[in-house]
């Protein structure tokens, strides 16, 4: 019963939130060293600020989106048009152009017990290509399998 299913998901929320800030702020925010999303490398921070800009230029388009309707159509289609063009590059900045990603042979090398498996990860929201990867890094490190990746784009 769908009903149920969200009495018991608004029933946990309200069990568990007091663990909301340990989403943000975790205990130990660099404890996978280079391989966490927290961590202040150099990749990191660049896919951190670009995120950042990306939220407040979709603020500000949703903000600025009455006035927008209130212009002549060709001048509203060209401000629409130029914030979908900045959006796109700015997106482009973090995906890359593949999809398959495979984790790095130094995190967890190809060994003959599992040639019969395939451990595939698909990432979530507003992971880019380098946190793509350190994704799937990471999962090798800890399943110490080679792990393919789907990347979701952002």
């Amino acid at each position: 019963m769908p009903y149920r299913l969200m009495a018991f998901d608004v029933y946990y929320f309200f069990k568990f939130i007091w663990a909301l800030p340990y989403i943000v702020f975790p205990l130990t925010p660099a404890d996978s060293g280079d391989l966490s999303e927290l961590s202040f490398t150099r990749k990191n921070l660049f896919s951190l600020v670009v995120h950042f800009v990306l939220i407040l230029l979709q603020l500000a388009f949703l903000v600025a989106l009455p006035i927008v309707a209130l212009l002549p159509v060709w001048t509203a289609a060209a401000v629409i048009g130029l914030f979908f063009l900045v959006n796109t590059l700015l997106a482009s900045l973090l995906n890359g152009n593949t999809v398959e990603y495979h984790s790095d042979p130094e995190y967890a090398p190809a060994l003959p017990e599992h040639a019969h498996e395939q451990w595939i990860f698909i990432n979530g929201v507003a992971a880019g290509e380098h946190w793509m990867k350190s994704n799937l890094n990471r999962l090798a490190v800890t399943f110490k399998r080679p792990i393919m990746g789907i990347h979701n784009k952002t």
